[in-house]
């Protein structure tokens, strides 16, 4: 995949290359959850081309990322906002971890279920979670669940804010212009757009630990 060298484009990889350097320096490269953050909407074709490209090879093809194991392109919710920090066009933030991961949407659905109690409540509600990706993390003997997820009906999400248990933690992006119930236990995001890691608008984004 080419990635054109462009004055923005320059910015979006150096954005994420400041992650990573992050991610790198504490020791936590697997990406659980990712929000990228952008201020111009015109350069949404070039994030969603270099997350993938940072997520697939990118070790074998770049010297910027050295030594890099592949990442999940479906944990990335993309958000439009009015303006960031310094005038950047885009930012990267989000929660990693070690090499404790243990489980994600291509193993078998029976464990799926065992591991993952927010799933089971989706498939309990018969609500479509073909657009949620669910990554397990095991420490300590104890499995902890992360799910990024789009939904485009308001009777939908509510229903997943509603059955979802309090002791999830639940950041959900949404235009202010929505009418949505508040829950003490979510914490609410207002954004002018937001999309999936493909570029596709959604109505509402989720973000899930439990």
């Amino acid at each position: 995949m080419e990635i054109l060298g462009t004055p923005l484009t320059d910015q979006i990889v150096l954005a994420l290359q400041h992650f990573d350097t992050l991610c790198e320096t504490i020791g936590a490269q697997e990406k659980l959850l990712m929000t990228c953050y952008i201020s111009d909407e015109s350069v949404l074709d070039s994030v969603i081309k270099t997350w993938a490209f940072y997520c697939s090879n990118m070790n074998h093809r770049s010297d910027l990322w050295m030594d890099k194991s592949d990442d999940v392109e479906k944990c990335l919710v993309l958000v439009k906002i009015s303006e960031l920090p310094r005038g950047a066009v885009a930012e990267f933030g989000g929660v990693t971890c070690k090499r404790l991961i243990v489980d994600d949407n291509d193993s078998d659905k029976k464990e799926r279920e065992e591991n993952d109690d927010v799933s089971t409540v989706f498939q309990k509600l018969n609500l479509n979670i073909e657009g949620f990706h669910n990554t397990t993390v095991s420490a300590f003997g104890y499995n902890r669940n992360f799910i990024t997820g789009f939904v485009d009906s308001r009777e939908e999400l509510e229903l997943i804010l509603e059955k979802t248990p309090k002791s999830a933690q639940i950041t959900l992006y949404y235009n202010p212009k929505e009418i949505i119930t508040f829950h003490h236990h979510i914490g609410y995001y207002p954004v002018e757009k937001l999309f999936d890691y493909r570029g596709k608008e959604h109505r509402f984004g989720l973000h899930i630990r439990s």
